[in-house]
Order: C-alpha cells, then sequence, then structure tokens
C-alpha cells in the first residue's frame, strides 16, 4: 500500500519518502531496544557501585577496633552513609549482634537493593557489614534520557520531511548533509566518552575520599577520648602510648588516601581539558599514556587484565585530546570485545621513532577478529555487539582522528583466538598547516 502510494510521485520523491518511512522504523525499534540496555546498564551500575561499597567496608573494618570502640564504629558507618546512594549501613559482630545499624529516614525506598559481606582478619570471621543502596534513582534516569533521543528523533524525521517537501536540493547537497550527520554523531562519541572519563574518575575518587572522611572521623573520636581521659587525671602511660599508635595508623592511612585522590584529580584534569580544549601542545608520549591508562582504572579493576606500557619518552608535537580519544576507544575496544570471555588478559603498547614519524603498536592477546571482519573494523556503525550498546563508531572514531585530525595512518592484524594489533603511525612534530592540508585534500 505504501509503495503504490509513493509510486504516484517523481521516483526522487519516492526515494526520500521510502527513506523517512525507513529511518522512522529504525529509529522507533532503536528507543524500544535502548529503553531496555538503560534499564540493563542502570542495575549493572547499581551491582558495581554496592560492590566497590562492600570492598571498601571490608578493608576499613579488618582491624577489629570497631567491635569495641562504638564511637569509631559510628564514625565509620556515617562516614559511608555520606555517599548520596547508600540509605542503610548496618554492622554486626562476630556473634551477629547488632554493632550500628543507622537508616537516612524511617521509610525505606521502594527500590532498596542490600548486600552484605563478611569481615574477616586471618581467615576468621569478626564480623557482618550490611549496606542497602536505593536503586531507583538511577533508574528514574531511563525516562530522561529517552525523551531526549525520542525529539532527536522527531527533529531527524521532521527534517527528512522538510527535505522531501524541497525538492531542489541536488544529490550532492544530500551527501554533504550525511556526512554532516555522521561528523556530529562523532563527536557525539566523542563527548559521551568524556562523560564516561568523568563519571568513572568520580567514582574512582569516592573510594580514596570515603576512606578519609573515615579515617579523619576516627582522628577526631581518638582526640575526644583521650582528651577526656586526660582531663580526669586517669591517663597512664600505656593510654598515652595507645593513642600514639592509633594516631599513627589513621594518619598514615589518611596521608596514602588523600595522595592517592590528588593522583587521580591531577591525571582527570590533563586528560579532560585536553579533550574539551582540543589545542596543539608538546607531550611525553609515554607520561600521557599512563595518564589515560589512569582515568580508565575503573574499566578494568576488577578484572586481572594487565596493561604494559613500552612507549618510549619521547616528546611530540601533536592534539593530545585527539592522542586521548584514540588510546581510549583502543583499551575499551579490548575490554569489550578482545577479551570476551577472557578473564585475564594482557594489553602492550610499544613504540618506536622511524624517521620523522612515531610508529606505535597497540597489541592485546584477546579472541582476535574474524577473517571476513577484518576489513570492516573502522566503518561507521560496523559492530559485533549491536544487541548489547555497541555504537559501531569507536574504531571508525580512531581512524578518523588519526588519519584526518594527526595526518598519520592506522592498520590493524589479527588472526581469530590470536590476538590483534593495531598499528599507528603519526607525526612527531604535526604542523598544523599540514593537518588542514590533509583535511582538505579528503574533501
Amino acid at each position: 500500500m505504501i509503495k503504490k502510494f509513493l509510486s504516484k510521485f517523481d521516483p526522487k520523491f519516492a526515494i526520500m519518502g521510502s527513506m523517512i518511512i525507513s529511518v522512522s522504523t529504525i529509529m522507533i525499534l532503536s528507543i524500544i531496544i535502548n529503553y531496555f540496555l538503560l534499564i540493563n546498564d542502570a542495575e549493572k551500575e547499581i551491582d558495581l557501585k554496592l560492590d566497590t561499597l562492600l570492598e571498601l567496608s571490608s578493608k576499613g573494618l579488618e582491624g577489629p577496633f570497631w567491635n569495641y570502640d562504638y564511637e569509631t564504629a559510628e564514625d565509620f558507618v556515617l562516614g559511608i552513609l555520606k555517599d548520596q546512594d547508600v540509605f542503610k549501613v548496618e554492622l554486626r559482630d562476630a556473634l551477629n549482634n547488632t554493632v550500628v545499624d543507622y537508616q537516612k529516614a524511617d521509610i525505606p525506598p521502594k527500590d532498596l537493593i542490600i548486600r552484605e559481606i563478611k569481615v574477616y582478619k586471618k581467615d576468621q570471621v569478626i564480623g557482618l557489614c550490611r549496606i542497602g543502596i536505593d536503586g531507583q534513582y538511577r533508574k528514574n534516569k531511563v525516562p530522561v534520557i529517552l525523551t531526549r533521543n525520542i525529539v532527536l528523533s522527531i527533529v531527524v524525521i521532521i527534517v527528512l520531511i522538510l527535505i522531501v517537501y524541497f525538492q531542489k536540493n541536488t544529490l550532492h547537497e544530500y551527501l554533504l548533509q550525511l556526512e554532516e550527520n555522521n561528523k556530529q554523531l562523532l563527536e557525539s562519541e566523542k563527548m559521551a566518552s568524556l562523560g564516561a572519563l568523568v563519571a568513572g574518575i568520580a567514582h574512582e575518587i569516592n573510594t580514596p575520599l570515603g576512606i578519609g572522611v573515615t579515617a579523619a572521623s576516627r582522628l577526631e573520636a581518638l582526640n575526644n577520648k583521650y582528651i577526656a581521659l586526660l582531663k580526669s587525671g586517669k591517663m597512664r602511660k600505656e593510654d598515652l602510648v595507645d593513642y600514639m599508635n592509633k594516631i599513627m595508623e589513621t594518619t598514615e592511612i589518611l596521608q596514602i588516601n588523600l595522595n592517592k585522590g590528588a593522583e587521580l584529580i591531577s591525571s582527570f584534569k590533563k586528560i579532560a581539558v585536553d579533550r574539551s580544549n582540543d589545542l596543539m601542545d608538546r607531550i611525553d608520549i609515554k607520561d600521557y599514556v599512563d595518564k589515560i591508562i589512569l582515568s580508565l582504572r575503573h574499566e578494568y579493576k576488577r578484572s586481572k587484565h594487565t596493561i604494559i606500557n613500552n612507549l618510549p619518552n619521547i616528546t611530540i608535537n601533536t592534539y593530545p585530546g585527539r592522542i586521548s580519544q584514540i588510546f581510549t576507544n583502543l583499551l575499551i575496544n579490548s575490554f569489550i570485545h578482545g577479551f570476551e570471555n577472557i578473564e585475564e588478559g594482557t594489553i602492550e603498547i610499544n613504540g618506536h621513532e622511524e624517521g620523522n614519524q612515531l610508529i606505535i603498536e597497540f597489541s592485546d592477546n584477546g579472541i582476535g577478529i574474524p577473517k571476513e571482519n577484518l576489513n570492516k573494523i573502522f566503518n561507521p556503525f560496523f559492530t559485533t555487539k549491536r544487541g548489547s550498546g555497541g555504537s559501531g563508531l569507536g574504531l571508525n572514531l580512531v581512524y578518523n582522528l588519526v588519519v584526518t585530525k594527526l595526518n598519520g595512518s592506522i592498520s590493524c592484524r589479527s588472526k581469530q583466538f590470536e590476538g590483534t594489533t593495531f598499528i599507528i603511525k603519526i607525526p612527531l612534530n604535526l604542523d598544523k598547516g599540514s593537518e588542514e592540508l590533509n583535511i582538505n585534500a579528503k574533501h
């Protein structure tokens, strides 16, 4: 029926009409699929959050102080409750007696998820920590994201309708418009990656800062306790020695975690600013890639994967933000695709100078790429994870950044079940004029 209706118009109109119907159908299906993917991602995010909090709690409670010092246990619980996601924290001793049990409100949230972990000391159970997290707030973000996608879809459909209505555009203009849309998609992929970087770093910083808050609270509790003992005139030499030991132990914990937080912030600041500004600068390639790896620690810290950076300490003149995007996409590509169903993988990054170029070999010992897919991996929208959140733009973005933006080249060699290697060649001293000439040549 639709085909018969469209056949009444000129061929160009019929083609564009079919395109509108096809695109509309695809967008509606994408929105439906995206809804379930977003819900699934929200649940995975909640699981990761709970696992991280429980891991933090078990480490923080390894010392037996919380079993006999109620104030310290209370401070520890209140420190965890400062996390915006946490609704309830409960500590129990080895005899299953409640030590501390706090929650933020009398009425629990509808989507309260509770997990617990046993606390060990030298293979002996010394207690239990139970944490409840409000999972609803993450799922509430799903309608917002879907609304944005629906609005975007409607805008695209309206634009296509206007193109059909005003048939004065040439085929060349249509192709230019499609090319511009592709650029916008690539830009969206870059911004989404930056957003993931921000979220990951925030998640990483939360752990050392949480421990720091707990340590600071313990210092305050110790000071109050022993000052009261001193004022009462009952302080003994043994009390003073015990106080100094606890102060030294807690101060060391505080210093270690604050230094870790400062290191994460410094790394994030450098990477995020470079991606946002996209300015040319001189960088030590090895040190810069180390910062990128640190900023992505949240992507692989719960796995047994290893990243080996063997790049030389060479200073190059380039666009750091583009270098960051390239390595971020390659690393995530290895985590998601290369190490699928592999618990312990290795990524090795090697490099050397060759004339006026830097040759980089990025290798993983993952599952490799089937021969029939090898010549498609840089194509836009090609992905083997279409039903699992893959956009098919990751390696296409890498290709465009290397070839178009950095005036270089990239190739790939791989055999299924034998790993994958990307060979990247970029100038040691990128001249802005040569980059612009390269872009114009491709048009």
